[in-house]
């Protein structure tokens, strides 16, 4: 049985989408996505506390791409990121 202690529970709200089930996109750039989900990352923190890493994709960000460093000659590899807030779980 997973447990989710009660400091650490949050009501995810809804999807906000428009009449056609594209999500909207308010004034700062911001949308509710439900991504959809490809492979776990398994780690360690400093403490050797296991640390699970949920990889997903959504159309709104972008993918990887190779890109030129600002102020340099080199190239970088540009990962955009959206972030969910962290949530304590039990592992098996």
């Amino acid at each position: 049985m997973l447990e989710n202690p009660e400091k650490f529970s949050k009501p995810i709200p809804p999807p906000m989408k428009d009449k056609d089930g594209n999500p909207i996109v308010d004034d700062e750039g911001g949308a509710t996505i439900q991504p959809t989900a490809h492979f776990v990352i398994k780690s360690k923190d400093i403490k050797g506390s296991k640390v699970f890493l949920n990889m997903t994709s959504h159309k709104m960000v972008d993918p990887f791409e190779e890109k030129e460093i600002p102020d340099s000659e080199e190239l970088g590899i540009r990962i955009p990121l959206s972030l969910g807030d962290p949530r304590e779980d039990r592992d098996k």
